[in-house]
């Protein structure tokens, strides 16, 4: 989803947590806690970045899942490219692989950018900017998509007959 080309209003405090800024990258297994602290990053080994409420040892749950899953194996790492694109790749930051996903075709200028979690629209973003309370123009947004798989609960166990 590409939003309007127009500033965000200003942040209230609390509204948006940062996740990553331009050229940060997250790898297997690591957890980027937000800016300020809230929400956290994670980059599964499977390669699906994965936002989640609250913190590493306290989780809270899932908001929002990028849509790539592949192998197990912990071979992919995710940035956020300086033209405003969150990738994730095969192999890791010295000996980048292919492309295995990214957000859109942003279409932005090389400048600074932020990853984040908007909490009044439950939304992930990204947006110029680093501030939290003054974020720039939006260029990409997608509400937070994690859909719990409900629990499936049999009926009453039934003893069978003897004969």
């Amino acid at each position: 989803t590409v939003a309007p080309s127009k500033p965000l209003p200003n942040g209230e405090d609390g509204q948006f947590f940062n996740l990553l800024s331009t050229l940060d990258t997250v790898a297997p297994g690591r957890m980027v806690v937000s800016d300020p602290p809230g929400y956290y990053l994670h980059q599964h080994k499977d390669g699906q970045l994965v936002v989640h409420k609250g913190y590493p040892q306290m989780d809270e749950g899932k908001l929002w899942l990028s849509p790539f899953i592949g192998d197990d194996t912990g071979n992919y790492f995710s940035t956020l490219q300086d033209d405003g694109i969150l990738i994730t790749k095969e192999g890791n930051e010295t000996n980048p692989g292919p492309l295995v996903w990214k957000n859109t075709n942003v279409n932005a200028d090389t400048g600074v950018y932020s990853f984040a979690y908007d909490i009044v629209l439950d939304e992930v973003l990204i947006f110029e900017g680093t501030d939290v309370r003054n974020p720039g123009e939006k260029l990409w947004s997608e509400p937070a998509n994690f859909q719990p798989v409900k629990e499936v609960t049999s009926g009453p166990t039934v003893a069978p007959s003897k004969p």
